[in-house]
């Protein structure tokens, strides 16, 4: 077990509150585009429900993990062992598997790397960048950055960093896998709530590609014909 862990689990949970925490505020219903399918509607109408709950769960569980991490390095102090007492459900001897493996190596750079493409979208689509799709005043087709290379790098970016800074709690080395969390009826119960969450955003992203793509297309006309010929690929170049 090494403290050295530490900094890694808080900049996976920064990046956590970043890709699920909107740059803009909140469009208001009557804002929003009106002529979007029914799913687009009931996605837009609870996404911020949905970034909540991913948000509370990417960034409680790294908290979680340093705590269990500080505690077993300093275990005789009375705080360490409510810590480790509340947080490992087995031997408190099983702190000592908690490492920075390479699998965890490998999902905090995905998350991470997922969490700052997403945050550079941000930068590139300024105030037209919100979790509800609307066309705002003035609005333009953004050619920048990475949407010179897919159309929706926000999307795919957020789906990949959602999968990693989840596999940093599951997979060998984190604390939730070496210290039987994950055997445990809340930590199934909460893998499997981020989980669904994970798979339900993605596809949903997904599907909203294809309504943007559309309202684009009808609001822009020939300009976004010349954009889709340039930049042909939705999300990942030559697949899809």
């Amino acid at each position: 077990m090494s403290l050295v862990k530490i900094p890694l689990l808080f900049t996976g949970l920064l990046s956590g509150y970043v890709i699920l925490t909107p740059p803009q505020p909140k469009v208001s219903t009557k804002d929003r585009h009106q002529d979007v399918k029914p799913f687009e509607r009931w996605f837009s109408a609870t996404v911020h429900i949905h970034s909540i709950a991913l948000k509370t769960l990417s960034c409680v569980a790294p908290m979680l993990e340093a705590a269990v991490i500080v505690a077993g390095r300093f275990p005789d102090h009375p705080l360490s062992q409510m810590v480790l007492t509340a947080l490992v459900p087995g031997p408190q001897s099983l702190t000592r598997r908690i490492a920075c493996t390479g699998a965890f190596l490998a999902s905090w750079a995905v998350g991470t790397l997922g969490a700052a493409v997403r945050y550079q979208c941000y930068q590139t689509m300024g105030r037209f960048f919100t979790f509800e799709v609307s066309i705002r005043d003035g609005h333009q087709i953004v050619q920048d950055g990475w949407y010179g290379i897919v159309r929706h790098p926000s999307y795919i970016s957020g789906a990949f960093s959602l999968v990693g800074l989840g596999l940093m709690h599951a997979v060998a080395g984190s604390w939730m896998r070496e210290c039987g969390v994950l055997q445990t009826p809340v930590g199934k119960t909460l893998v499997g709530i981020y989980a669904g969450l994970t798979v339900y955003v993605t596809l949903s992203m997904a599907w909203r590609s294809r309504e943007e793509d559309r309202i684009l297309k009808e609001q822009f006309g020939e300009q976004w014909e010349e954009y889709a010929g340039k930049v042909r690929w939705r999300w990942i170049p030559y697949v899809f």
